[in-house]
């Protein structure tokens, strides 16, 4: 990058040089905090870029010219051809993936957990870094009450993501095994995240009262009894009505 700028253009060669370097720096950046070459079409814009940048200025530059030997040359073209090779390979793995995951979605859909699961955990090597694959093959799972595999997945979902649904269900999950300082914990970090949403906090109400803090649901309860309802919705009046239940409850203690 630092010798294309040095390099004298054509006024028409300008804008592109810039919205190329502009495209690079983005890609560099966004890298850091995502995957971005997994996706195909973002690889192939990658070498576009890389190939005008290498094309820019290549009549004006007089100097420092380094002139490659053949064998060089035939060397650089096979190892490239065994790159195209290796990435072929690797975007019909991916294909095939996709195709898989796609049927263990079906298999859900149709009410098959059991072979659903065997679906989902076959492209486990090649989706472990998705956050959204981990959350729902880690949904279904707890779904069949196998709380503890589901945990592992959504340990690794909320790692890659900090997702607010991975902390919330495992809560839900360390709640339904009867770990209450796990649950309590997880479930604070959700509604800490999102300090809106009713479903953390309705669970976290549940787990205080089963554990038997029943000053810390108090204050839960009153809270939750005063939030303002953004986007009114049928789940929302279910908890609403709910925690009032749980509030007659406390009342007798």
């Amino acid at each position: 990058m630092k010798r294309i700028r040095t390099v004298v253009v054509s006024k028409e060669e300008e804008g592109l040089r810039q919205a190329t370097l502009a495209s690079l720096l983005i890609m560099g950046i966004l890298s850091l905090t995502t995957y971005p070459l997994s996706v195909f079409p973002i690889q192939m814009n990658l070498f576009f870029l890389l190939g005008y940048y290498n094309s820019i200025g290549s009549n004006e530059v007089k100097s420092g010219t380094i002139i490659l030997g053949s064998w060089v040359t035939k060397l650089f073209a096979i190892g490239l051809l065994g790159f195209a090779v290796w990435l072929g390979y690797y975007q019909y793995k991916n294909y095939r993936a996709l195709v898989v995951l796609r049927e263990g979605a079906i298999l859900v859909s149709q009410y098959r957990p059991k072979e659903a699961i065997a679906k989902y955990e076959s492209v486990y090597p090649v989706f472990r870094h998705d956050g959204d694959y981990l959350f729902k093959y880690a949904y279904i799972l707890a779904q069949q009450k196998e709380y503890v595999y589901s945990n592992q997945l959504l340990s690794q979902a909320k790692d890659i993501t900090g997702s607010y649904n991975a902390y919330t269900m495992l809560g839900e999950n360390y709640y339904r095994m009867k770990k209450y300082g796990e649950a309590e914990e997880n479930l604070l970090y959700s509604c800490n995240l999102i300090p809106s949403k009713f479903y953390c906090k309705h669970l976290l109400l549940k787990v205080y009262m089963d554990s038997g803090q029943y000053t810390k649901a108090k204050a839960l309860h009153h809270e939750i009894m005063n939030m303002p309802v953004k986007v009114p919705s049928l789940a929302v009046n279910e908890i609403v009505s709910d925690t009032r239940l749980i509030g007659k409850q406390l009342q007798l203690l």
